[in-house]
């Protein structure tokens, strides 16, 4: 409000070092953490296999409708 302009301009400079702080943490952070290269899975299953190869052979449309 024009009343208060001091307190805008606090709230303003406040939000925007906020902002600023979060991008710079976010730029920072460790890439190793993002992807575990530990991580395994396990390969799939036959069934599964098979119900890849049978969905393959329906038009895109309906494959997109079994799948939502």
């Amino acid at each position: 409000r024009a009343e208060h302009p001091e307190a805008w301009v606090r709230t303003t400079a406040h939000r925007l070092a906020v902002s600023r702080w979060r991008r710079t943490r976010l730029a920072t952070r460790p890439t190793a953490r993002a992807v575990d290269p530990r991580t395994t899975t396990a390969p799939p299953s036959e069934s599964h296999v098979a119900l890849v190869r049978a969905l393959e052979q329906l038009p895109e449309a309906q494959r997109h409708t079994l799948v939502l």
